[in-house]
């Protein structure tokens, strides 16, 4: 094992947020090759809709763009919110209903709508609908392809000075490190080497002392992070 090195967000020197942030690492990582995960210690109080997915394209007549409060939420929670806040922005009335058994969320409006099937509504995606661009057909009722994604089961950390794991890369999912989820909201992820497997970078020469680190969740997207956390490496 190499010399162990602690990143916590406590000691970013810019950009203030605990997800999102620049840190100065030791002179002494300079010049280091290998980069292996060894623990990660997360608190567990992020919002599972953020100012990065709670926003839903629809027309029911008239172009509308409903925007939900970030915060955490059950699913029962998050459909009561979202049909307040259609409801709120006038033409059809809207109600919502998550199956238990099929885990599909059907939503009601008093008149044929549609939904866009883009990147101005993520939120559609976490609660189950496939973004593919285009719309849904018109229709009084929406259901659901697939079952909500409330809560990650994975966290990922960037790193953009390490680049993305040699072991861990698909697509333009461009990560550094995997971070299990083993516990509940509220509480800490702590996770040790045993839990994370091998998850080693080895690069040509660390050349940079100010680094950017990034927590973000499986879609990539910056999770609303208010606590600070940390993680081990192990560098030689």
């Amino acid at each position: 094992m190499g010399d162990l090195y602690r990143i916590s967000s406590a000691d970013r020197y810019a950009n203030g947020d605990p997800s999102n942030f620049q840190v100065l690492v030791p002179d002494s990582m300079l010049g280091r090759r290998n980069f292996e995960l060894i623990s990660c210690s997360i608190p567990l109080n992020i919002y599972n809709v953020s100012s990065s997915n709670n926003t839903i394209s629809y027309n029911d007549g008239s172009d509308r763009l409903v925007t939900v409060s970030p915060g955490y939420y059950s699913i029962t929670g998050l459909l009561s919110a979202l049909v307040t806040a259609m409801n709120a922005l006038g033409g059809a009335t809207f109600s919502a209903v998550y199956n238990d058994t099929t885990k599909l969320t059907t939503i009601t409006g008093s008149l044929p709508y549609f939904f866009n099937l883009t990147q101005a509504s993520p939120l559609l995606e976490s609660l189950g609908w496939v973004l593919i661009g285009g719309t849904t057909a018109t229709s009084t009722s929406q259901v659901s392809t697939l079952a909500p994604v409330l809560w990650p089961l994975d966290l990922y950390i960037q790193v953009e000075q390490l680049g993305t794991s040699e072991i861990e890369s698909t697509g333009n999912r461009s990560y550094s490190y995997e971070i299990p989820i083993i516990t509940s909201n509220g509480q800490i992820n702590q996770i040790s080497k045993d839990q994370i497997g091998t998850q080693k970078i080895t690069i040509n020469s660390m050349n940079s002392r100010n680094w950017n680190v990034r927590l973000v969740d499986f879609r990539m997207r910056q999770v609303a992070m208010f606590s600070d956390w940390n993680f081990t490496l192990s560098v030689s």
